[in-house]
């Protein structure tokens, strides 16, 4: 795992500790900065708070060196899609995707630079499905990675509803760390509306069914940092 991810994983690791969650709405302000979304969560008791998962996850990326203008492609489960395939599936709103990077002085589509074992990955539901149910169901390690992007689908309609990010995985049960949910903390005592973990058992149908899909970055997410707005 690339010190990128490691740097992530335990930027999620310290807001999953420190409890963060909406019992104490100023915890949530730096993912609402981080991701562009506003200057702060809201403060009125009566006041909803939007969806934060996607937000949770981006911050957790960019504490690991994640190119920060890519924070903005976290905010809806379309734009994750979209983020991971470059603008090929799926985008709620295009301006929250960068396509483009300068190199040499010039502007360059960040597909074409991010090629062959460059390249962000992106496994959908079938290419998922498929894997797990293939005789070496167990040994498929390479399918999820910690650092990874997976979004869930728990209304069952066919698309994502929620976003998260891969602590483990070791052939059957994958673990995530998630905002915005319900789920363990570290003592393993339930928490809702906060940083969590889960764990899914993938061996069964039902839960496997609950992945929609999978991103991975490319090394090259960490490291060009000039983006065209």
């Amino acid at each position: 795992m690339s010190d990128n991810l490691i740097k992530a994983l335990e930027a999620a690791d310290r807001d999953w500790r420190n409890n963060v969650g909406e019992h104490e709405r100023s915890s949530l302000d730096r993912m609402f900065v981080a991701s562009g979304f506003a200057r702060q969560a809201p403060r009125a008791w009566d006041a909803k708070v939007p969806d934060w998962c996607g937000m949770a996850v981006g911050l957790w990326l960019q504490d690991g060196g994640m190119n920060h203008p890519y924070g903005r492609s976290f905010l809806h489960c379309l734009n994750v899609e979209a983020f991971f395939t470059y603008g090929r599936q799926r985008n709620v709103n295009p301006k929250r995707l960068d396509t483009q990077i300068q190199l040499d002085g010039k502007w360059t589509r960040i597909d074409a630079v991010q090629a062959g074992a460059m390249a962000r990955r992106w496994l959908g539901r079938s290419d998922i499905l498929g894997r797990l149910n293939n005789d070496a169901r167990f040994l498929d390690l390479d399918l999820f990675k910690p650092g990874d992007v997976v979004l869930l689908d728990w209304a069952g309609h066919n698309d994502a509803d929620h976003i998260t990010m891969v602590k483990s995985w070791d052939g059957s049960k994958l673990t995530t760390m998630e905002g915005n949910a319900s789920g363990l903390g570290p003592a393993g005592e339930k928490r809702r509306e906060a940083v969590v973990t889960r764990t899914l058992d993938l061996s069964k149908s039902a839960n496997a069914r609950l992945v929609y899909g999978v991103g991975r970055l490319s090394p090259m997410d960490f490291n060009i940092n000039l983006v065209k707005p």
